[in-house]
Order: structure tokens, then C-alpha cells, then sequence
């Protein structure tokens, strides 16, 4: 019921044109402001006969007797008779202050029209009564004194009479008057209860309206929006207001929504990588420790070649320096062929020995053979951890290339020496052979001699060929020890650093776990949010 006459009251003020909260209470000022005006006008014209004018008017009804008594007795000569005419001119001015007012007295002039006709038949009626009252004082009879006494309740009567019409009037005019004051008092009252009831009753209805949705946007409810029903006044400018915050923080925390999923989900992927490449890391670190100890264990092997090489240099010279002695066996069995066949047991035995000596060096060109195959199969397996290794072994793997062409060539080298020694072998072998008939041969030891020297020359330049050969393979495996070591230093720096590294992944990973966690928290947090 309430609600319905305030949506009236509102109706009909907004037929008014007055929309506003501000018009309106402005408007209910202005009526109140207007009763209170009105009322204190109804009072103050509610004055219009006052009590002055009513008690002089009262007044002259005793000065009218008064004056007929005095005029009795100046006519006696028992009153002066500028007593009489006082009381004359004061009836006269009193009559004349009644009907016109004064403003020294706070008297009103008379307005009504039958009190003011009535004031002017008791001012004719005075005239007759003053000329009565002259006449008597001028010369006294008997008939003046009738006329006097005739006349005098006549005057009383009728200022009697303008007494009551005033005082009836001014009793009407104050009831009325009164009336109205207490109108504009009600309405005022009734402006104060229907503002109060119906008028703050919206307001208030609307401030609890808004601090219940304020109460839900503080518990994170920003789904709920006003429906407004105008927008020009201050209660629905405030709900659009509202609504607009609503819809701005709305699309604020959809974004942040969006922005904290993302998040997550890119942490997420940050964390899988990170944990990839933390595996990764391990992964390699453990193929640069197995990468290290190889490189240790082919620096050993490397080592061992050289101190290998260093002995058969050792025993290529000591070839040499057999093949030079039959060279000078040789020349001396020219030059004493006849002793040729005391001297051929003496030969064969040191053939034999050159045999012998022969098998020595293939037994050593056996080692360096072997030696040179492992070396080139590390070569390759070095070449094969540093492909493994990407950019950080590409210096590795040129050094590996390199010991793996030095250890091919020292291979093809040794074949070389292995031929020749099999062919020395096999010529001495010949020679063992053929001292069986040096006796029925003795003819062509000449021959034989011969052919012995350039047999021997040929030892000789292959003892000195395997000579220079084993110095290029001393060098060559002491070079690749030199580079072996270096690449063993290297590979361990990079296993320390591959350490590092992967504690710091690890670090990473941790770290990025933690993000991942937090975006999820954020986003749980955001979620919380009604939209």
C-alpha cells in the first residue's frame, strides 16, 4: 500500500516536472515555505478590526452619554462648557480614528461595507445629536431637554449595534483566519509525514537496494545488475552508475580470468619443458662423465702407443745396424771368395739370425698394426661422443679426426713395413736354402755376393724408411697423447660446467614449479569471482 502511493506521488510530481530528487524536495520546500506565508498572512489580516478599534468604539457609546449628561449640566451652569465641547471633538476624532484608522494607535481602517454604513448612519445620527446638544446649550428648554433624552439612547443604540457588528466581524474574520493558518499548519504537517513516509521511503528503499548489492560486490557477487526505471533523476543516475561499475570491473576480472588460465597453462608448459631439458642435461652429463673416462682411458692407450713406437724406432736401428754389418760381410766375401766356403756356415748362421731378427720386426710391426687399429677404432668412438655432444664437442671431434687419419696412415705404414719384412723373410729364408749347396755353388758365389749387397742396400733403406716411419709415429702418438690430455682437460671442464648446468635447471625447474603453483592460486583466487 505504502509503495503504492509513493510510486504515485512520484508519478504525479514526474507529471510535473519535477524528476529529480533535488526538484522534488525542492517543490515540497517551496509548499511548505508558501502554508507558513499564507498562514502568517491569515493571521496578520485576521488584525483587521483590532481590539483598538472595537474598545474606542466601545468608547463612544459612554462619550455619547457622557456628552448628554454634561450638556444637562452646563445648561444648569453646573459644567463648563469647554468641558463638554473636549468631550465633543474627542467623540468626533474617536468616530473619525474608527472609520479611518490610525497608525500611532495600531488601528485599521474599516473595510467591511455594512460596519462602515453603519458608522456613517451613526455619524448622520450624531449630527442630529450635536445640533440637539447646541441648541440646548444655546438656549435650555424643556423640549431641548426631550430632544436630548429622545435622542441621546438613539446614538447609544445604533454605536451599540456598530460595537456588535465589529465585534462579530473581527470574531469571524479571526475563526476564518484561524481556519486557514491551521489549513497551511496541517498541510505543512502533512507535507513533513508524506515526505517522510512516502517520499524518504523510495530513497531509503533505493539506499537499501544499493547496500545490499554494494554488500554482494564486497563478497565478490558481481552478477547482479539494477533494472532502472529512469534514468533522470539521481537514484537511477546512481544505479547506472552502479551498473556501469559492475560491467567495467566485470570485464576487468574476465580479463585477468583469461589472463591467469593462460598463465597457468604457459607455466604449465614451461614446466614440462624445463623438466625435458633438466632431463636432457642429466642425460648429457652422464654421457660427458663416460666421455671423460674414455678420453682418460684413450690418453693411457695413446701414451702406451708412443712409448710402442720409441721401442721399434729402438729396433729398426738396431736393424740397420745389422744390415750394414752384412753389407761389410758381403764386400769382404767378394773380395775373399776363396774363403767363401770356410765363411758360407758362418753366413748361414747369420742368416739365420737376420731371419730371426726379421721375425722380431714383424713381430713388432704386428704391435704397431694393433696398435694403430685401436687407436683408429677410439679415434672413431671419440668422433661419435663428440657428434653426441652438438656444438660443444665440434673441436673434439676435429682432433679425433685427425688421430684417426695419423693412426690409418701409421696402419698403411706398418702393412708397408710387414710386406717388406715378409719378403725379407722370405729372401732370407731363400738364403738359408741355398748355403746347402754353396759348396757345388761356389762358382757363382760371386753372383750371389752380388746379389746379397743389393738385397742388404734394400735392408737398409727399408730399416731406414721404418726408422723414419717409427720417429713419425713416436711424434704422431706423442702429439696425440699432447692432444688427448688437452681434449681430457676440455671434456672435464665441460663435465664441470654440464654440472652446473644441470644444477641450475634444476634450479629453474624448482623455480618455475613454484610460478606454476601461483598462477594456479591466482586463478582459483579469480574464480572466486561471480560474474
Amino acid at each position: 500500500m505504502i509503495n503504492a502511493i509513493s510510486n504515485l506521488i512520484d508519478k504525479t510530481l514526474r507529471t510535473l516536472g519535477c524528476k529529480t530528487i533535488n526538484s522534488q524536495f525542492t517543490l515540497s520546500y517551496a509548499l511548505i515555505f508558501l502554508l507558513a506565508a499564507s498562514s502568517g498572512i491569515s493571521l496578520y489580516f485576521s488584525m483587521a478590526i483590532n481590539p483598538q478599534t472595537i474598545n474606542m468604539a466601545g468608547r463612544q457609546r459612554m462619550l455619547s452619554q457622557k456628552i448628554a449628561k454634561e450638556a444637562l449640566l452646563v445648561a444648569a451652569q453646573v459644567e463648563q462648557q469647554s468641558t463638554l465641547k473636549k468631550t465633543m471633538e474627542l467623540f468626533e476624532s474617536s468616530h473619525k480614528k474608527i472609520m479611518l484608522g490610525n497608525e500611532e494607535l495600531g488601528m485599521n481602517a474599516i473595510k467591511d461595507s455594512e460596519i462602515l454604513k453603519q458608522m456613517q448612519h451613526v455619524e448622520t445620527l450624531w449630527a442630529t445629536y450635536k445640533g440637539v446638544i447646541e441648541s440646548h446649550i444655546t438656549q435650555p428648554s424643556e423640549s431641548t431637554t426631550l430632544d436630548i433624552m429622545k435622542q441621546s439612547p438613539v446614538v447609544l443604540k445604533e454605536m451599540n449595534k456598530a460595537v456588535v457588528m465589529m465585534t462579530n466581524k473581527a470574531s469571524d474574520t479571526n475563526m476564518q483566519q484561524l481556519m486557514i493558518a491551521l489549513v497551511c499548519v496541517l498541510g505543512i504537517l502533512l507535507l513533513v509525514v508524506f515526505g517522510r513516509i512516502f517520499g524518504l521511503r523510495i530513497l531509503m528503499d533505493n539506499i537499501r537496494r544499493l547496500n545490499a548489492r554494494m554488500s554482494e560486490v564486497g563478497e565478490g557477487n558481481f552478477s547482479h545488475r539494477f533494472n532502472i526505471t529512469h534514468t533522470d533523476n539521481e537514484i537511477g543516475q546512481m544505479f547506472l552508475a552502479y551498473n556501469n561499475m559492475l560491467d567495467h570491473v566485470g570485464q576487468l576480472l574476465q580479463t585477468v580470468q583469461t589472463v591467469a588460465k593462460n598463465t597457468e597453462i604457459h607455466v604449465s608448459n614451461v614446466v614440462k619443458a624445463t623438466s625435458d631439458a633438466s632431463m636432457g642435461v642429466g642425460r648429457q652429463y652422464e654421457d660427458i662423465e663416460l666421455v671423460a673416462a674414455a678420453m682418460t682411458e684413450m690418453s693411457a692407450t695413446v701414451q702406451e702407443v708412443a712409448n710402442n713406437a720409441q721401442e721399434a724406432e729402438l729396433a729398426a736401428q738396431e736393424t740397420d745396424g745389422h744390415a750394414k754389418d752384412g753389407g761389410t760381410v758381403v764386400g769382404r766375401s767378394e773380395s775373399e771368395a776363396q774363403k767363401m766356403v770356410t765363411m758360407l756356415n758362418e753366413t748361414a748362421s747369420m742368416l739365420s739370425e737376420l731371419e730371426e731378427e726379421s721375425q722380431a720386426v714383424g713381430n713388432v710391426t704386428s704391435v704397431i698394426t694393433g696398435i694403430a687399429e685401436q687407436t683408429n677404432l677410439l679415434a672413431l668412438n671419440a668422433a661419435i661422443e663428440a657428434a653426441r655432444a652438438g656444438d660443444q664437442g665440434r673441436g673434439f671431434a676435429v682432433v679425433a679426426d685427425e688421430v684417426r687419419t695419423l693412426a690409418q696412415r701409421t696402419q698403411q705404414s706398418t702393412r708397408e713395413i710387414q710386406d717388406i719384412i715378409e719378403r725379407l723373410q722370405s729372401k732370407a729364408e731363400s738364403a738359408v736354402s741355398s748355403m746347402g749347396e754353396s759348396t757345388e755353388l761356389a762358382g757363382k758365389s760371386s753372383e750371389l755376393a752380388n746379389s746379397a749387397a743389393s738385397v742388404l742396400d734394400q735392408i737398409i733403406c727399408s730399416t731406414n724408411t721404418i726408422s723414419s716411419m717409427n720417429t713419425m709415429i713416436s711424434t704422431a702418438a706423442e702429439q696425440q697423447s699432447a692432444v688427448a690430455t688437452d681434449i681430457d682437460q676440455r671434456v672435464v671442464n665441460i663435465s664441470d660446467i654440464a654440472g652446473q648446468t644441470k644444477r641450475d635447471t634444476e634450479k629453474v625447474v624448482e623455480a618455475t614449479d613454484l610460478i606454476r603453483k601461483e598462477a594456479h592460486e591466482l586463478n582459483q583466487l579469480v574464480m572466486k569471482f561471480q560474474l
